[in-house]
């Protein structure tokens, strides 16, 4: 049986502990990739696990996931001798090295340079953009096979590996999706709105909560955002999330499980992802909005990603430019009063999802690239 190491950036749900986007998309790859007969195994470098201490108090995990010390990493990879190596990002490449026994699959999961632009209120801190940019640069010359986070991403990762001297005919590029189960139960009652993401400085919540609050017709509203653990910091999420919670007493809750946060999410009658208009929000796709999906829950969410352009096509939920508060209203007013309208977009979203997200339709090129190689 042919093996794959996927070298996870983050921590992973395996591990029991609140999750961001790469361990989610560590964890959807191995889904996917087992689905195809693959044996999988998850690597979580020990500097991700020490950073995020103060959420993971478990012992180190065991089966599927095994925590390895960065200076390691290379030798256990070596010894282990797998038919690829999944790396995100170019994160963990001050570790590794080409080498004949392994092959490299690059994950150009997001656009971390666009991210580092956006911090500290768009100030550009040089050194972390340099820094970036050269293990991005030193992942793709390792790369035998490209993947990305869809499909706006193609050109965006052809740049990268021109810049990094990859022969582009030879090396397969292809778009693997986040992948995650899908499954729901359809909308509740009464009706309940989700919002909900980590809080970054170029995606705060904003003004149009003023909108949600007003057109909510008395609906639930729990609310789950918090400041991510590699944040460095906690972040303000200024004054437009606390108003509205005292306005509609929105329930919130901290981070959670994954697992948790799915079984909060099923049954909600929309999800509210709303975010400003950036260069990195127009090359993400927003992973809240896809377990919302895979979860099904129809969104509502902004036209100018990859995933609200699949929710236009689709039906399943709603897309909205935040700044058109008239808009925000509109689309709110439906996904909280009209039961039959939320219940076709739920089923609109479990479609797409069977169709885009589900780990074995995601991840069958990749597979079969692997098998290949």
């Amino acid at each position: 049986m042919d093996r794959v190491v996927i070298v996870a950036n983050d921590l992973v749900p395996e591990m029991g502990t609140p999750v961001a986007a790469p361990g989610l998309r560590s964890h959807g790859l191995a889904l996917g990739l087992r689905s195809h007969g693959l044996e999988v195994e998850v690597v979580v470098v020990a500097d991700a696990v020490e950073r995020y201490r103060d959420v993971w108090h478990g012992p180190a995990p065991s089966g599927s996931v095994e925590v390895v010390a960065g200076p390691d990493l290379m030798g256990r990879l070596e010894e282990s001798g797998p038919a690829a190596v999944i790396i995100t990002n170019g994160n963990q490449t001050p570790h590794l090295q080409r080498s004949d026994r392994l092959r490299f699959v690059f994950d150009l999961f997001a656009p971390r340079l666009l991210e580092a632009s956006f911090r500290d209120e768009g100030v550009r801190p040089a050194a972390a953009i340099q820094r970036l940019t050269s293990e991005k640069l030193e992942g793709m010359a390792l790369a035998d096979i490209v993947i990305t986070n869809g499909s706006w991403k193609l050109g965006y990762a052809l740049a990268w590996m021109l810049q990094a001297g990859v022969d582009v005919q030879a090396t397969p590029v292809m778009s693997v999706p986040l992948c995650l189960p899908v499954g729901g139960s359809g909308p509740g009652d009464p009706p309940r709105l989700m919002v909900g993401g980590y809080l970054q400085r170029w995606s705060r919540p904003g003004p149009w909560l003023e909108e949600v609050a007003a057109a909510a017709r008395g609906a639930t509203i729990e609310v789950v955002v918090g400041s991510h653990w590699g944040a460095g910091r906690p972040l303000d999420p200024g004054p437009d999330l606390d108003a509205f919670v005292r306005e509609t007493g929105a329930m919130v809750h901290a981070p959670m499980p994954f697992a948790d946060f799915r079984a909060l999410l099923v049954g909600a009658s929309a999800f509210v992802d709303l975010f400003e208009d950036t260069p990195e929000r127009r090359m993400a796709m927003v992973t809240r909005s896809v377990v919302a999906l895979t979860s099904g829950v129809p969104v509502i969410h902004p036209p100018f990603t990859e995933v609200g352009e699949l929710v236009a096509g689709s039906g399943a939920g709603w897309t909205v430019d935040p700044t058109d508060r008239r808009g925000v209203c509109d689309v709110v007013s439906v996904a909280a009063g009209d039961t039959a309208e939320v219940r076709r977009r739920s089923s609109a979203a479990l479609v797409l999802s069977e169709r885009v997200f589900e780990p074995g339709v995601a991840t069958a090129a990749l597979a079969a690239a692997i098998r290949q190689s």
